[in-house]
């Protein structure tokens, strides 16, 4: 576990982070197949598991994921996808360019 000893309060601050990314483009993956991020240049306390793709709440808490990714449509345009889930509700933003 990443923690820190707070010099102002008597507790121990668990960090859980990471960010991950594609090393590469995929094409047409599988209704329902686990995208598997394999470059972390972040992954404090090693919550998620770049072998699987699964990211596991070690620690109970608060998270927060933001997804960003963008496919070519049949047009030609491209199609950026933004997404973000707070726990409580997801935030859904399409941009074509």
């Amino acid at each position: 576990m990443y923690s820190y000893k707070s010099k102002y309060l008597n507790l121990v601050v668990v960090i859980v982070a990471f960010r991950s990314e594609l090393s590469s483009e995929i094409k047409d993956p599988a209704i329902g197949s686990t995208i598997v991020f394999d470059n972390v240049p972040l992954n404090l306390s090693d919550a998620y598991n770049p072998a699987n793709g699964v990211f596991v709440a070690k620690v109970a808490g608060v998270y927060v994921f933001h997804l960003t990714a963008s496919s070519p449509p049949a047009t030609g345009n491209h199609v950026s996808h933004s997404f973000t889930d707070y726990g409580v509700a997801n935030v859904v933003m399409v941009y074509a360019y």
